[in-house]
């Protein structure tokens, strides 16, 4: 039987739904739960008690599957995520609300496909290690208010509209740490104001940075770097951004 990642609120929709059917057609309490949960894609009642367990197991183990299964199950729904995370990996996963959804490994700007015009795509993650192993699609490029996923092999595109302002929100959140001291209420960045959008190009697509030369290097630390921490990000391909006048990690680097 198929996983569904099914929530207590699943289960209590599903009852309602019987009790319609109950009264429709003058049947059984237990026949009325059995066609309610065909009608949502489950086999028969009890499948939906296993995925009710499963989904709190999953849960409890934070599994990054699981959360791409109900991703996957609210996208088709036309539902709207932006979820962002620094561990196990950093990511970005996202539903825009028009059916779309996906897995970024900011990073390495690595993208899984989750669903993909009200479709899912089949995908492979492999968490039986201290990281998960995941099969990516391919590699992704942020543009404007577009995802765009080039697939492995192929090359073949995939574009999915976004709210940039929320991508960017979820892309902030990818980079917290254990310990930052940072509020934890929401910032949304207003992406009609030119510094956002400027900002969300330089994170994904490194727009308007350039290598930290020497002179670059001399004026960072006169404006209060030191020179070891010049040194350590420029060893670790970290940029310069003339605009802010700051270091800029792009999201091929490690830092």
């Amino acid at each position: 039987m198929k996983f569904i990642p099914t929530t207590p609120a699943d289960v209590e929709k599903l009852k309602a739904r019987a009790k319609v059917l109950k009264r429709r057609h003058n049947i059984k309490h237990r026949e009325a739960l059995e066609r309610a949960s065909r009608e949502a894609g489950y086999a028969h009642w009890h499948h939906v008690s296993i995925c009710q367990a499963e989904s709190e197991r999953a849960v409890m183990g934070a599994s990054l599957a699981f959360l791409c299964s109900s991703i996957q199950k609210d996208a088709i729904k036309g539902e709207t995520h932006y979820i962002g995370d620094p561990w196990p990996l950093r990511f970005v996963v996202f539903a825009n609300g028009s059916k779309d959804a996906a897995l970024l490994d900011i990073t390495a700007r690595q993208a899984l496909i989750l669903v993909e015009g009200g479709q899912e795509r089949e995908f492979s993650i492999n968490e039986d290690g201290p990281l998960p192993v995941i099969a990516w699609h391919g590699r992704f490029e942020v543009e404007s208010d577009v995802v765009v996923i080039t697939q492995d092999p192929t090359g073949a595109s995939v574009r999915m509209s976004v709210d940039p302002a929320a991508l960017l929100d979820a892309i902030d959140r990818s980079s917290a740490r254990e310990g930052d001291d940072e509020d934890d209420g929401l910032f949304v960045h207003d992406m009609d104001e030119p510094a956002s959008g400027e900002l969300l190009e330089m994170v994904l697509n490194g727009t308007g940075l350039v290598p930290i030369t020497a002179e670059i290097a001399q004026s960072l630390v006169d404006s209060g770097y030191t020179s070891e921490q010049v040194a350590e990000a420029t060893a670790a391909g970290a940029q310069y951004s003339p605009s802010r006048h700051s270091i800029f990690y792009p999201p091929e680097s490690s830092f």
